[in-house]
């Protein structure tokens, strides 16, 4: 009996939009069901749990989850932002002769401190949610962590607020202080001290 080949499925998603990004295995589980495609389903959402449980927040890669989720069908990026220049895909800071760069979170962390008055004035809305915040993070890396850590603390609906807001904000040109705010308006993030 000849064996018969499945059609390749395609998957399009935008992969510089947070709120997409963070709930990309979800998404990408739906879209399998919805092609009747519950085993492979199963075997992703198996794979991507364990890689996202046995990796530091810092250090998940969505070109490793798209790299998964390749196995089971073309991925296809509709956000026309190219590669190297997509924070959430390129993962080491890449070295930018460009006058544009993006600062990353300890520096804008420092910023804020020496801001008079400090703004504390913005509070947490879910403390029990801590980003320990070092060199080599990107504000964008910040953002996407805290979607994920809200999303793993149970705050589905906080996670999705908060990736709204962060778009709302990209409308605008926001300056790094300002999408700080944002972020510290939902999680607590502190600079983490070297040596600890």
């Amino acid at each position: 009996m000849p064996v018969q080949e499945r059609e390749r499925l395609a998957f399009y998603t935008d992969l510089f939009d947070p709120k997409s990004v963070y709930s990309f295995p979800e998404e990408f589980v739906g879209f399998l069901r919805d092609h009747e495609r519950d085993f492979d389903a199963q075997q992703f959402l198996s794979m991507v749990t364990k890689y996202m449980d046995t990796t530091p927040v810092e250090d998940l890669q969505m070109e490793t989850i798209c790299a998964i989720a390749s196995m089971y069908a073309d991925i296809y990026d509709v956000s026309g932002v190219p590669f190297d220049e997509n924070p959430f895909l390129s993962g080491e800071e890449k070295p930018s002769s460009e006058s544009k760069t993006a600062p990353d979170a300890e520096e804008v962390l420092l910023d804020l401190d020496r801001d008079v008055p400090r703004p504390r004035d913005v509070q947490p809305g879910y403390p029990d949610v801590v980003l320990e915040v070092s060199d080599d993070n990107s504000l964008e890396q910040l953002v996407y962590c805290s979607i994920v850590e809200l999303r793993r603390a149970n705050y589905r609906k906080a996670a999705d607020q908060l990736a709204r807001e962060i778009r709302q904000s990209l409308r605008e040109e926001p300056t790094a202080l300002q999408i700080l705010r944002i972020i510290m308006s939902y999680v607590d993030v502190e600079v983490a001290l070297e040596g600890d």
